[in-house]
């Protein structure tokens, strides 16, 4: 966790100086400068994470790329056995909310923002505990 804390450290204000670069500042770059500051942030975050736990802490403990074990069939299998059910969940509720959303968008403007309110809502309130949950059963030290 130490690693992901001071990435994001980071990377927020990565973020917030990238959007004034290419939303607010001179460079304007219009439409398009909020997600490309977005997705410079989104590429940045495993790109540090990755190099942390590679050249700060924990590069003693990766033993490197094994080619022959990264491409093994078997281990892949695994991997997907692991990986696909949680993608397919977390596309599932995905989707079903943009489905919700394009519904919304059917009914009207008034149904859209009362939507997004909603949404926003229940995010937050459902972020929350589950912050609570991983702080109180993570082990320290």
């Amino acid at each position: 966790m130490k690693a992901n804390l001071l990435v994001v450290m980071v990377a927020a204000p990565l973020n917030v100086f990238l959007q004034w670069l290419f939303v607010w500042s001179p460079i304007n770059v219009g439409v398009l400068g909020a997600p490309l500051a977005t997705s410079i942030t989104y590429w940045f975050l495993p790109c540090a994470t990755s190099t942390y736990a590679m050249k700060v802490e924990g590069g003693d403990k990766w033993g490197g790329w094994r080619w022959k074990d990264a491409l093994d069939g078997k281990e892949i299998w695994k991997f997907l056995g692991l990986g696909l059910p949680g993608i397919a969940m977390i596309c599932s509720e995905w989707w079903a909310f943009e489905i919700v959303a394009l519904a919304a968008g059917l009914l009207g403007e008034t149904s859209v923002a009362t939507q997004t309110i909603v949404l926003n809502t229940a995010s937050l309130t459902f972020m929350i505990p589950l912050g609570l949950g991983i702080a109180s059963t993570t082990r320290i030290g």
